[in-house]
């Protein structure tokens, strides 16, 4: 069975750890990996002044989604599953409990951010 728990300070390796395997799966080249892995991960810091949610499955976390609560208008900053898991129906699982974390919160409009590839990455 799918939960969601609310991440804490314990979950930050693996969630990081799952963001650059998902990141990975998708064909980033070893330069724009190794940004990403210095500029996108999470901190403590990040986790005490926003929204980062686990998604659970048999005790594990597969995913995570989180928002950027700092700006006026809420950022889905990130938005991951463990590879092995993408294209099983669960990144649509994901989705729904954030849009349903959203309705709960009367966040009516929030941007969706993305990592663009780029080829003036060194």
């Amino acid at each position: 069975m799918i939960v969601f728990i609310e991440s804490s300070v314990d979950d930050i390796d693996e969630l990081n750890n799952i963001a650059f395997l998902s990141e990975s799966h998708w064909g980033h080249d070893k330069n724009m990996m190794a940004v990403f892995k210095e500029e996108y991960r999470l901190t403590q810091e990040y986790l005490k002044n926003n929204k980062v949610f686990n998604m659970m499955l048999g005790g594990n976390i597969i995913g995570f989604y989180a928002f950027n609560m700092t700006q006026e208008i809420p950022e889905l900053e990130y938005f991951y599953l463990k590879p092995e898991y993408i294209g099983m129906g669960y990144g649509r699982k994901l989705w729904d409990e954030a849009i349903e974390f959203c309705k709960n919160n009367k966040i009516k409009t929030f941007v969706f951010l993305l990592v663009q590839k780029s080829k003036n990455i060194i």
